[in-house]
């Protein structure tokens, strides 16, 4: 085993546990035990703010001499050193279940600047803070290509903060996986991991809440290439999704989950299926989030099955779909506003922008649909069942060889205009329909045959 140099960890006003993974302990210095713990501002009522989540590496880290590979852990909250190293020796083919440590008043698990090798697990109704010392980005749990590096299950309440998480390999999450438990992240990394379902992150019966969160380079070979949630809860701000893989929701996959997103980014994901976000029986808020280069190989970007989307601000723009339009809408209600839908491409779909199917219904307030190219039948949207609602905005400038900016098809097809502009798209603005009933401007209802839509395609205007 590597031999540790010792430490004196100045200042501490608490029992600090100065710690290496290979068990050695290094120091034990008495302090207040009643002074509190970081992770405050991850989950309220969780723990307590103190300094040991401080950015900026302090005196605990300075002067630790360890062999290569082996960095130190800072163990927060008091135990009897014996206790605490022996339960942190394991290895990468054996996680280390750290959940006892709470009963000997241990709260917060704080790592000095380096590469961890770890699989740590947290199990029971236990709280324990995970966070990394020292500059953005120095702190990195590296499951090398073997293990998950954090496990959190059966009704654990574990916050992470100022870490990277990587290299993760795992059936159900690569870098993280959660089960049953809550958990919040706040100025954490998710990066180059696998898993068949999560590749970042993987959370079944969870309260998710993530803050500043970054997930990139992760692949799942089924649902949810950087993140699949089932069952569960998310609320998320500043977070980025970008350059992840899977077979549907390349970025992101919700399954009978509610989730609020807020200030998000979706970028350079890619799915056989859906590249960019797939909801199941889900209920979805979107607040000033955007889509943007996905490249979605065989359908969409999005695909929302049987749920119900809200988004304001933001949009969906330069991205490449196959057999789909960007959006496709299966039974889903979607209410967008304030959205931009430009410059999308659809190589052999309906519809570069919309799809509605099985009585699906949108309501577009206020948007901007602009420069969208569909080598099939309408440039903006193609409605087999369902409803689609424009109201104000503007829809111009985009193109299709082969038929108008909308379409319908089916009686159970309808369309309703108020006050949108249409101007510059080519081969027809609006109309290349055989449903039953359009709805034109604020009042007017009119049957449409093939032959009366089509004449009327290049001409008409909304009231």
């Amino acid at each position: 085993m590597p031999a540790s140099s010792t430490v004196v960890c100045e200042g501490a006003r608490r029992t600090v546990l100065v710690l290496s993974l290979s068990g050695g302990c290094v120091a034990a210095v008495p302090g207040d035990e009643d002074a509190t713990p970081p992770g405050a501002d991850l989950a309220p009522g969780l723990f307590n703010d103190g300094e040991a989540g401080d950015r900026d590496t302090d005196t605990r880290c300075a002067g630790l001499s360890l062999a290569a590979g082996v960095p130190a852990v800072l163990a927060l909250g008091g135990g009897p050193p014996r206790a605490v190293q022996d339960r942190l020796r394991g290895s990468l083919d054996e996680p280390v279940d750290v959940s006892e440590l709470v009963l000997d008043g241990v709260h917060t698990l704080a790592f000095c600047p380096g590469v961890h090798a770890v699989a740590l697990e947290v199990r029971g109704e236990v709280e324990l803070a995970l966070v990394g010392l020292g500059p953005p980005g120095g702190v990195i749990l590296d499951g090398q290509g073997q293990a998950t590096p954090v496990a959190v299950s059966e009704a654990a309440r574990v916050a992470l903060r100022d870490l990277v998480l990587t290299g993760g390999l795992g059936v159900l999450g690569g870098a993280l996986t959660c089960e049953g438990a809550v958990l919040s992240l706040s100025e954490v990394a998710l990066l180059d991991s696998e898993a068949r379902y999560g590749g970042g992150l993987r959370a079944s019966g969870c309260e998710l809440a993530l803050e500043g969160v970054r997930i990139e380079g992760n692949t799942a070979t089924g649902y949810g290439g950087g993140l699949y949630l089932g069952e569960g809860s998310l609320v998320a701000s500043r977070l980025e999704v970008r350059g992840n893989s899977g077979a549907s929701g390349g970025g992101m996959s919700l399954h009978t989950s509610t989730a609020s997103l807020a200030e998000a980014s979706f970028s350079q994901n890619t799915g056989s299926s859906t590249s960019g976000l797939r909801l199941t029986g889900s209920e979805v808020e979107l607040e000033e989030v955007w889509f943007d280069q996905h490249d979605a190989g065989g359908e969409r970007v999005i695909f929302a099955h049987y749920s119900t989307l809200a988004w304001r601000g933001g949009g969906l723009t330069w991205s490449e779909t196959g057999s789909d339009a960007a959006v496709g809408l299966r039974g889903t209600e979607l209410r967008g506003e304030d959205l931009e839908l430009t410059g999308n491409a659809s190589r052999e779909g309906t519809a570069a922008g919309l799809t509605l199917m099985s009585e699906a219904t949108a309501e577009l307030v206020d948007c901007e649909v602009s420069a969208n190219l569909s080598m099939g039948a309408t440039s903006l949207a193609w409605i087999s069942s369902g409803h689609l609602q424009l109201e104000g905005g503007r829809v111009a400038g985009n193109y299709t060889p082969e038929g108008a900016a909308l379409g319908l098809w089916g009686g159970y097809s309808s369309l309703s205009v108020m006050g949108t502009d249409f101007a510059g798209n080519d081969d027809g603005d609006v109309l290349l329909a055989t449903g039953e009933i359009l709805l034109l401007g604020t009042d007017a209802e009119t049957s449409c045959t093939p032959a009366r839509c089509t004449a009327a395609r290049s001409s008409w205007r909304s009231n």
